[in-house]
């Protein structure tokens, strides 16, 4: 991935069965677009080296926590975060 021009900060198994997560470091739009896509590619075709199968389906197994492949947003305008602030739960005025 590295070699792809992606950038990972973080590796680390989650609660259900055979899950991962692999955090990439922030981006613009479309970069970002890009390179879940290429995320994607590669998991499918490592594991298919190993004779194993990826899904990113919500909820793949009855009564194991899903797989939501959630994004974190982290958005910014002048060098400064939009959603955090002074105000309830110190979140901004545009956050609530």
């Amino acid at each position: 991935m590295k070699r792809m021009g992606m950038r990972v900060d973080k590796h680390h198994h989650e609660v259900a069965t055979c899950q991962h997560e692999l955090g990439l470091i922030f981006g613009g739009l479309v970069e970002q677009a890009d390179n879940i896509q290429k995320y994607k590619y590669v998991i499918h075709n490592v594991a298919h080296a190993y004779g194993k199968s990826v899904t990113f389906m919500p909820k793949p197994m009855k009564g194991d926590n899903g797989s939501g492949m959630h994004v974190n947003m982290s958005i910014w305008k002048d060098g400064k975060p939009l959603f955090s602030g002074d105000k309830y739960a110190d979140l901004s005025q545009e956050a609530l």
